[in-house]
């Protein structure tokens, strides 16, 4: 067992003698570090000896036994302290109250009496290293849970908006540092399950996915600004950050970061972390919002894109909340309403059953803003060859493309039947 380092602290060195050569120190579970002769010796040899426990007589030349435990105390305030006095003294008493001095002593003493009291002290200091050991456990396993804390309290305000009064706090205590702002963005970055390869070892294990695009992403976004990203792993869908293919950055912005601004800095890490491997990556935001609290709606905007976006912009990897458009009222609606839109205008028949060359003249159609001359063009077909094609196809739906009203409502048919077969795929 460690032994406890005591220093004895008298001016008659006999006493001091006598005192280290009858007790059996090591039984009662000490070691005599040293001895000094008054106080001013004593706090000299304090810092070399390193005690744990300071026996001290009180009348001594050049520094008295009070004014040496004052101060220890001031600079070493968990040395135990023993005072021997021969004096039955009211005030010397309050004096080593007002000291927290462990015991007080009367002269004269006996060994076995002696042995009591240091038992007492030596127990004392077992709890209170047990204590310390507790705390330094406590206070490592606290650390270590840190970064556990920390996801589980961003997820926590993204998906219900934390409590307001708590939150500062907890952002500090995180070491989170997106306070103070004018306005924040939430954004999510998703990448597709990526097949594995024999070429490429670290794509055969796909938790790794995660945690390298959000380290990538954290890296590459340390030039824009103060941020706080994390990944999820709460199920198998986008719902409340989930995904364990997602990272959620929860970005500051000053007042001079724009749409355009915003945008951009969404594509160049979109365009970083594909020149890394991770080719399918899509990356949404919601709207900008002016107070931390909603940081929550910002993340639902951006969750919703992101599913949207999916459906009805499979050609980007950038995708806003505001560029939605009819896409994010569709996507709300219910698919029994929707089969009945479908049966209502084509009777049935869905409108993506078309052939090959009918959905390529729609779509291109679409795409030169329903102009004949510039898509028979691109199509490098004839005028009349166009209008045949439109015409044919107004006989079998009833609705003519050339017709705004009717453009749009075939262009909403095909964005419901998109959203369709996407809510489809996750039926099993």
């Amino acid at each position: 067992m460690s032994l406890y380092r005591i220093m004895l602290v008298d001016d008659e060195e006999e006493v001091r003698k006598a005192m280290i050569r009858k007790m059996d120190w090591e039984q009662l579970g000490f070691t005599v570090a040293g001895d000094a002769e008054n106080g001013e010796d004593a706090l000299e040899k304090l810092e070399m000896l390193e005690p744990d426990v300071v026996m001290t007589d009180i009348r001594m030349p050049y520094m008295d036994g009070l004014t040496l435990v004052a101060k220890i105390r001031e600079k070493y305030p968990f040395i135990k302290i023993l005072i021997f006095s021969g004096y039955d003294d009211f005030e010397y008493a309050k004096q080593a109250i007002k000291y927290r001095v462990t015991e007080y002593i009367l002269k004269p003493v006996n060994g076995e009496e002696l042995s009591e009291i240091l038992t007492r002290v030596r127990i004392s200091l077992d709890e209170e290293i047990e204590q310390r050991r507790n705390i330094s456990a406590l206070q490592e396993s606290y650390e270590n849970s840190l970064p556990m804390l920390r996801e589980l309290f961003l997820n926590d305000l993204v998906g219900r908006g934390a409590d307001v009064s708590g939150m500062v706090p907890k952002l500090r205590e995180y070491g989170i540092d997106i306070l103070d702002a004018r306005r924040w963005l939430a954004a999510v970055i998703y990448v597709e399950h990526i097949e594995q390869s024999e070429e490429q070892e670290f794509f055969r294990h796909q938790e790794l996915i995660p945690i390298s695009v959000r380290q990538l992403a954290e890296d590459h976004l340390k030039t824009y600004g103060r941020f706080a990203a994390f990944n999820s792993a709460e199920g198998i869908t986008l719902i409340a950050a989930v995904d364990e293919n997602n990272v959620i950055v929860v970005k500051d912005l000053s007042e001079d970061d724009s749409p355009q601004e915003i945008e951009r800095c969404a594509a160049a890490v979109a365009a970083y972390l594909r020149k890394e491997s991770f080719k399918n990556v899509r990356i949404a935001y919601g709207t900008v919002v002016n107070e931390i609290k909603g940081v929550s709606s910002s993340y639902k905007e951006a969750k919703m894109a992101l599913d949207v976006g999916k459906i009805f912009f499979g050609e980007r990897d950038v995708i806003a909340y505001s560029e939605l458009g009819i896409g994010r009222l569709i996507y709300q609606l219910p698919i029994p309403l929707c089969k009945m839109f479908i049966k209502e205008i084509f009777d049935g028949k869905s409108p993506d059953e078309f052939d090959e060359e009918t959905l390529v003249t729609i779509n291109k159609f679409f795409e030169n803003s329903l102009n004949v001359s510039e898509t028979s063009r691109q199509l490098f077909i004839h005028r009349n060859t166009l209008v045949y094609r439109l015409d044919k196809l107004q006989k079998s739906t009833g609705l003519d493309l050339r017709v705004f009203e009717d453009a749009i409502t075939f262009k909403i048919a095909l964005m419901v039947v998109k959203y369709m077969k996407y809510m489809e795929s996750f039926e099993f």
